[in-house]
């Protein structure tokens, strides 16, 4: 739990009766389990995925069955992993890299990324999707770890209608989908961003889908900006990682992307007209006068062969197939 808000008599009491008028943020609590950790977003505190708990922390256990006993003892202490302390006046971290409290999982890397949601620019919570041999694409406890179902704003990615703050799957599969969840408290601006990723996503696209507005959006070239009401959206959003097509043009990069229609979007230069023609070179779509970064048309049919040919407002254009 990292005190970053301090106790105030305008927070509701997640645990105890009414009585008690002083109350923490329910913002402010790290979900931690051996894949990793998911923060409150907060501009003090480094944004480094941490395994240990300092001498002193306060912390809770979710505990696997009712009526458990939980050991702690000396052989779970870690030297020189004791400077990372969560409380109000904490300013900075020294940034100390992941450990892994398993050794048998130490062997091969994790593959993660961490997605943030923030609301009316405030960043409101942060969620971690990643890949290890260890972990199964089931419910694994110690890898995966549940919301705590106490925010008010949330994202969360879905998997066997669980919430997960955290899920670990099992080996990295270009072609998958993970299905995000979103909570919205205030109605307005919202954006989700890949906050950060581990070495293994340097060279993958993160892309989000937006099912409701019908687009997709490659998190590593921009945020994603959107707007949504009060409420909760579970068949919205999803995660993928496969660029169906990417093309560079001079210095301009075009993208194509073929999901669940096509996303033609130009980095640099605005695009200013698409032909599109079937295989057997008839133009089935044209569109003239763009002026602009980004276009998706939806004129697509399973195991059918396009012709795109894309010309941008500096005269420069591309044939994609």
């Amino acid at each position: 739990w990292a005190n970053f808000s301090g106790i105030s008599p305008d927070v509701d009491s997640p645990y105890y009766n009414p009585d008690y008028n002083q109350n923490y943020s329910k913002d402010d609590y790290i979900v931690m389990n051996i894949a990793g950790s998911v923060h409150p977003i907060n501009p003090n505190l480094a944004q480094t995925t941490y395994q240990y708990i300092s001498s002193g922390q306060g912390f809770f256990i979710k505990s696997l069955a009712n009526n458990n006993t939980i050991v702690i003892d000396n052989s779970m202490r870690v030297k020189n992993e004791n400077d990372v302390f969560y409380k109000n006046e904490n300013k900075n971290s020294n940034g100390l890299q992941t450990e892994y409290l398993k050794k048998e999982i130490e062997k091969d890397e994790f593959k993660q990324i961490w997605i943030d949601l923030h609301s009316n620019n405030k960043p409101v919570a942060q969620t971690l999707i990643g890949y290890h041999n260890s972990a199964t694409n089931e419910y694994d406890n110690g890898l995966d770890s549940k919301i705590l179902g106490l925010k008010t704003s949330d994202i969360y990615s879905i998997n066997q209608n669980l919430k997960l703050a955290i899920q670990t799957r099992n080996s990295f599969d270009e072609n998958e989908i993970v299905p995000l969840g979103v909570i919205v408290d205030q109605s307005g601006d919202q954006t989700i961003k890949l906050a950060r990723h581990t070495e293994h996503f340097k060279n993958v696209e993160v892309i989000l889908i937006d099912k409701e507005l019908n687009k997709i959006h490659d998190l590593k070239l921009a945020n994603y900006n959107f707007k949504a009401n009060k409420g909760k959206y579970e068949d919205r959003f999803e995660i993928r990682f496969k660029n169906i097509i990417k093309k560079q043009l001079n210095t301009n990069s075009i993208q194509v992307f073929n999901i669940t229609n096509f996303m033609i979007s130009s980095n640099d230069q605005p695009i200013q007209a698409i032909d599109v023609f079937d295989i057997t070179g008839k133009l089935i779509k044209q569109v003239n006068n763009l002026n602009q970064n980004e276009y998706q048309f939806n004129y697509t049919k399973s195991n059918s062969t396009y012709l795109l040919h894309i010309k941008l407002a500096d005269g420069s254009s591309e044939k994609i197939k």
